[in-house]
Order: C-alpha cells, then sequence, then structure tokens
C-alpha cells in the first residue's frame, strides 16, 4: 500500500512538472490607458497579464528586478462594479496581492490596477497611463516577457 502511495504521488508530481508552467512577462514600455493597453496586449499577445498564485507573483518580481521595472504597469485586474476580475477569459480572482488598506477607490472611480514594482497591486484610474504588462502563449505554454517595446 505504502509502494502504492507513492507511486501515486511520484506520477502525480511527474503530471504537474509536465503541465505546471511558470509564468513570464512581457513589459511594454509605452505608456497607454488601461483600455488602450488591453487592447495592444489582445492584438500583439494574449491580454494584460494574470497573476493567480505566489510563484506567478515570484516569477514577476524576479523578472521585473533583472529588468530594473521601478515603476508601476497595468495588469488585468478590474473592477466590473461588483467585483474585481482578471480581464483575460473574465476569470475570477482567486489570488490577492493588494498593497495594505487597497483597493480604496480614493476619489471614485479606481475601476483599473497596476502592479508596482516589488509585486503589489493598487487600484487606479483607468483613464491614467502607465506601462503594460502582456502575456502570451507559444506551443500551449503561457509565457510572461519583460522586455523593452518602446518603438511600439
Amino acid at each position: 500500500m505504502k509502494q502504492l502511495c507513492l507511486y501515486i504521488l511520484s506520477f502525480l508530481g511527474l503530471v504537474c512538472v509536465g503541465v505546471c508552467k511558470p509564468r513570464e512577462y512581457i513589459l511594454i514600455k509605452q505608456l497607454k490607458t488601461w483600455t488602450d493597453a488591453q487592447s495592444y496586449c489582445r492584438l500583439n499577445h494574449i491580454d494584460l497579464a494574470t497573476v493567480q498564485t505566489d510563484e506567478d507573483l515570484k516569477n514577476l518580481r524576479q523578472t521585473a528586478s533583472e529588468n530594473a521595472f521601478a515603476l508601476y504597469g497595468w495588469i488585468g485586474l478590474y473592477n466590473d462594479i461588483t467585483s474585481w476580475r482578471w480581464s483575460h477569459q473574465d476569470e475570477s480572482v482567486a489570488y490577492f496581492n493588494w498593497y495594505p488598506g487597497f483597493p480604496d477607490n480614493y476619489g471614485s472611480g479606481e475601476e483599473c490596477a497596476v502592479l508596482r514594482h516589488d509585486g503589489y497591486w493598487f487600484d487606479y484610474y483607468c483613464t491614467l497611463t502607465r506601462w503594460s504588462l502582456c502575456f502570451e502563449d507559444k506551443n500551449g505554454t503561457v509565457k510572461y516577457y519583460l522586455v523593452d517595446h518602446s518603438e511600439v
């Protein structure tokens, strides 16, 4: 019985290695509103970036650090009036990393989220311009890269 459990756990571990892929990010170094950033990401990649796990956040922070990202960037998180959602496939949010005290909807109308270089999220006015973070799907592997698209 013990051998069977080890075999099953080993098999599940191998399945996870084959299926659980870390995410990487694309940083668009051009100021855009949230809507323009989403349109750009959907046209050229898949959508604005999502962060659903600690591993996603870790990979994002590591890549941001490697690319000296020290600002705020749009992610695919928005408030649809009843709850915060991811723009990609209108996914519900299973993982949160709000800065303490956020979202605060300061002054009303902060319906989109930015990611700060340290990995925390802040609610923000969608009409303001920021850099943006997109993701891509290559050969069934979700990829998020930080690259300089200043020519965009």
